[in-house]
């Protein structure tokens, strides 16, 4: 019984102490990791923060353990992000039957919407089902599951292309109704209009980061030799994404 008090009483001040000492977010960040995609951005912090510290350790040959060790972690970590996107392609075709029916700021955002609707409903089957042929699941041959991982790559490039065209056309629209604003002195959408602005930036820099990784898993040989390169463009898109989402929560 005496034992039991004890065990509560340390309870009681643990949780105290959390409560006085853990920082002001901390409950938005335990939020955020315990949705979907925050979990996912996480992941990808481990993923590719991970090979930026693998190429630092392979510099050491004292390191070789640490180094190997590290990769497994990159690698499945990877593997894990991939498994869970095997539903994603229903949400694309959610979001494609939604496009018609949202109004469009422009012609333009219309059409890219529509062509990145197409890229994703293609982009996700051909994931899943090079990823269900490389752990065995499919009977596909290697050659075969790496072209359709390289095609799959090829229209999520495409995406990231259009996304990066959407976002040019959309801060175009953002600028002019700023300048409206101001000359009408109205002043009522400004702070709007900027946080929109600011969102523009961010996916902005995310998918200038996914560029080049698309890129390269969209030709065979790739275009980097070195996967600290893949690293530090996927920290990037990670550390982005991870603090957009963590706002956002």
């Amino acid at each position: 019984m005496t034992s039991d008090c004890r065990k509560l009483a340390t309870l009681g001040l643990v949780g105290k102490l959390v409560k006085h000492t853990r920082p002001e977010n901390f409950d938005k960040l335990v939020r955020y990791l315990s949705s979907w995609s925050g979990t996912d951005k996480f992941f990808m912090l481990i993923q590719y923060i991970s090979k930026l510290v693998i190429w630092s350790l392979n510099k050491s040959k004292k390191a070789d353990g640490l180094s190997t060790r590290m990769r497994s972690l990159s690698a499945l970590v990877g593997d894990h992000r991939v498994l869970l996107r095997l539903w994603g392609l229903l949400p694309m075709l959610q979001w494609a039957e939604s496009i018609e029916s949202e109004r469009k700021v422009s012609k333009l955002a219309l059409n890219v919407e529509r062509l990145q609707a197409l890229s994703m409903i293609a982009y996700y089957p051909l994931e899943h089902t090079w990823y269900l042929a490389h752990h065995g699941v499919l009977p596909v041959t290697p050659s075969t599951s790496n072209k359709i991982s390289v095609w799959s790559c090829r229209f999520w490039m495409l995406y990231t292309v259009l996304q990066l065209v959407h976002n040019w056309d959309d801060h175009s629209t953002l600028l002019k109704d700023k300048e409206r604003d101001l000359s009408e002195e109205k002043g009522v959408n400004r702070f709007a209009i900027d946080k929109k602005l600011k969102g523009i930036v961010d996916d902005t820099i995310i998918n200038l980061a996914y560029l080049p990784l698309t890129l390269h898993w969209s030709l065979p040989a790739g275009i980097f030799s070195n996967d600290a390169w893949v690293g530090l463009f996927g920290s990037i898109a990670a550390v982005t994404q991870f603090k957009v989402g963590y706002t956002n929560a």
